[in-house]
């Protein structure tokens, strides 16, 4: 049988390629997938086809060819599939790493014994001198081993720095860059989940006033400026914890858990005058700050929806009635 021997570098590059047409083509990404799909690849490799000047089209007309099957049928018999597109999920990555850095783990733990095994050998064969080649033999392997176990570590920390990168991108995914406070997607996975689980919880809707008048007057950046405040005053004056998110534009929302609406209400009344006398400071400019408030919280056959149409229609109320204001339904 023949042995096909490419270099590293070139198969470092076939894995990333076949890895970014399953994604960018929405493969499947399963080992039997990957599988196939990397040997076609490498087969075009070794006859010097590169991949990059074939379409997509082309590509799957040879994987017909190659392996007498439709591209997609794994995806269409696999219930339980991973599907990566540009919003990949960070927990899959991770989970992915996590193996490999077992796998370099466990070997590592393998070549530690055989070494001990070979250094018990070594004390036998030098106290017999007619066995210096086979001692030099197991020599030579321990230095290879000790400098394979360099190669391994230096991978392992590069998977631990990688795992820490990726878990630092999930928390970013999660927040509004401009105030720093959770965003929207987080806000909509922390409601469904404490709906599901039916626990007691307060929720608080709140919009600036007047948002348009202070960015026609004094711009967009003033108007940065007043929300990334608003997202420190939260912070500065709720418990640390608590879940503060910007829901869109002008408008936040807080979820208070555990807690009924009277004390949900007297903590958007707090929020509110604190809000009422602060003014911020733009240029020459000093802006006044204001905020309405809609508060309710979960009954019995909640679902997101309907608790968030609630806070919505109080906080609409509370505009209707001259705004900075807190309105409780």
């Amino acid at each position: 049988m023949q042995t096909i021997s490419i270099q590293e570098s070139n198969l470092n590059k076939i894995i990333k390629k076949t890895l970014s047409f399953m994604a960018k083509n929405k493969i499947t990404i399963v080992p039997d997938n990957y599988e196939k799909w990397f040997n076609l690849f490498i087969d075009l490799h070794l006859k010097n086809i590169d991949v990059s000047n074939l379409s997509p089209l082309e590509l799957f007309g040879l994987y017909k060819e190659r392996y007498s099957v439709d591209p997609y049928e794994k995806l269409k018999e696999t219930k339980d599939f991973i599907v990566l597109d540009e919003k990949v999920s960070v927990k899959i990555v991770k989970d992915v790493l996590e193996t490999v850095d077992n796998s370099l783990t466990n070997v590592l733990d393998e070549m530690e014994n055989h070494c001990q095994m070979i250094n018990e050998g070594k004390k036998v064969l030098e106290e017999q001198n007619d066995k210096k080649i086979l001692l030099k033999a197991l020599s030579t392997i321990t230095d290879k081993y000790e400098d394979l176990k360099k190669d391994l570590e230096k991978h392992h920390q590069k998977i631990e720095q990688l795992s820490k990168e990726l878990e630092e991108t999930k928390i970013e995914a999660s927040r509004d860059t401009l105030t720093g406070l959770f965003n929207r997607k987080k806000f909509d996975m922390v409601l469904e989940k404490l709906v599901d689980k039916k626990k007691i919880f307060s929720l608080i809707i709140f919009d600036v006033d007047d948002f348009k008048y202070i960015n026609d007057t004094f711009g967009h950046q003033a108007g940065d400026l007043v929300l990334k405040k608003i997202g420190e005053t939260l912070l500065k004056n709720l418990r640390p914890g608590t879940p503060i998110f910007r829901i869109g534009g002008e408008e936040f929302a807080i979820i208070i858990p555990e807690l009924c609406v009277d004390k949900a209400k007297n903590i958007a009344e707090r929020l509110r005058k604190i809000f009422e006398v602060k003014e911020i400071s733009y240029e020459d400019h000093m802006i006044d700050l204001k905020a309405t408030f809609g508060v309710t919280c979960y009954k019995e056959g909640d679902t997101p929806e309907t608790i968030v149409k609630r806070a919505d229609k109080a906080l609409y109320e509370g505009k209707k009635q001259g705004k900075n204001i807190v309105i409780v339904v």
